[in-house]
């Protein structure tokens, strides 16, 4: 089968339109033991801070008047929960979990209280499914 652009084109735009559209959200990737909150729709950039656990994800092209943090991820999740005595199955809290970070890992404390909770607040993110 032979398609022009005029054709892929088309068909690209279907599938656009057909796809719901996107919702902040938090994804728990068991493979990688990340746990994902993104809260728009962009392309990002990830930024680490303090000891390398904690990243905020960086709008890749800023514009003036929206923020310039669009999410955060947490590497070795499930790592850093049964090191703290935190639960590690089922849905969890990740604001107890970013609660606990900011208490050890002073350098990033900053970017998780000024920037990772109020933002999962706003937008109403606070749990995962593990």
């Amino acid at each position: 089968m032979e398609l022009n652009t005029r054709e892929l084109d088309l068909l690209l735009r279907d599938f656009i339109q057909a796809s719901p559209p996107f919702a902040p959200c938090a994804i728990y990737n068991p493979e990688l033991d990340l746990l994902q909150v993104v809260f728009e729709d962009c392309s990002w950039c990830e930024v680490s801070i303090g000891n390398r656990i904690f990243e905020l994800l960086k709008r890749n092209h800023e514009r003036v008047g929206v923020r310039t943090h669009v999410g955060f991820e947490i590497w070795w999740l499930k790592v850093f929960l049964r090191k703290h005595g935190m639960p590690c199955e089922g849905e969890i809290d990740f604001i107890a979990v970013l609660n606990k970070l900011a208490e050890v890992d002073t350098d990033a404390r900053p970017a998780i209280l000024d920037i990772a909770i109020p933002m999962a607040l706003e937008y109403n993110v606070t749990t995962v499914l593990l």
